[in-house]
């Protein structure tokens, strides 16, 4: 999947900057005022509770990163990205990544998790979510968002070989604002998790902070809106998805709209 030649990232795809003051498309959907914001959320109708708990604390974190970066041209956001690849043997391996902001030194990958009460951490790395008087084991969003980090950094140094192998990936994990995390202890679990997971309005400043941090690396090998470009071309939409993409990138949506019409005459017919 990697491009051959010797060219450099740049010249395999150029951006053309908008600059355009209007903020919605032709479509209906609601973009950025900035522009930065590449890929807004996938729309899909919930079928649950729990689907709709989820899409709530996206779109609360989506909001958050808009706010922050809406305007701001060095950092690129993608809402929404699902990626597959096959593994040595034949098999698809997909992974579903709620938020990817790209900056000049690297990529950040956020995971957004509803959390109406309270969860916990222990010392073992353990995590629990409390329904009333009660604890209920759930898995740890901490190693889950690290997992994904992995899956986009292989992804992008096996299908992009030009991109730089110096940039920094980084992984958050975050909650409802209403949610509250109780740290069980003091160890190495419990304080890599405080790292990791902070309130979705903490999101944000916690990204810039990253981000000034980290080297800026050579503008001809890694330019966030590039590298966005990239990541949005190889997104695969899940079926009764919708992707709405900014008109200035170019991508086509015409996979979505296909799927659409055609789960929607299926069910017409009964299916």
């Amino acid at each position: 999947m990697g491009y051959g030649g010797s060219r450099p990232l740049l010249s395999i795809l150029r951006l053309t900057p908008c600059r355009r003051t209007c903020s919605r498309s032709t479509d209906g959907a609601c973009y950025t005022r900035g522009h930065m914001i590449a890929k807004e959320l996938d729309r899909f109708a919930p079928q649950n509770r729990f689907e709709e708990a989820g899409q709530r604390a996206e779109e609360q974190m989506a909001f958050y990163l808009r706010r922050e970066f809406g305007d701001d041209a060095s950092v690129v956001v993608v809402n929404d990205l699902r990626l597959e690849r096959q593994d040595g043997h034949g098999q698809t391996d997909a992974a579903q990544i709620d938020h990817v902001v790209v900056h000049p030194g690297g990529l950040v990958l956020v995971e957004s998790k509803s959390v109406m009460s309270k969860v916990s951490c222990d010392e073992h790395g353990h995590w629990a979510r409390h329904t009333g008087r009660y604890y209920q084991g759930m898995p740890s969003p901490v190693l889950q968002v690290e997992r994904q980090g992995k899956f986009l950094r292989s992804y992008v140094e096996y299908a992009w070989p030009h991109m730089p192998r110096g940039w920094r990936g980084s992984v958050l994990v975050a909650i409802s604002d209403n949610g509250l995390v109780h740290y069980v202890g003091r160890s190495p679990e419990t304080a890599r998790a405080q790292l990791a997971v902070l309130k979705a309005d903490q999101i944000a400043p916690r990204i810039r902070t990253l981000s000034c941090k980290t080297p800026v690396l050579p503008a001809h090998e890694w330019q966030p809106s590039e590298v966005a470009r990239l990541l949005i071309a190889a997104h695969r939409p899940r079926p009764f998805v919708t992707t709405h993409v900014m008109d200035e990138y170019d991508i086509t949506r015409a996979f979505s709209r296909e799927m659409d019409k055609m789960m929607r005459e299926l069910w017409k017919g009964g299916w």
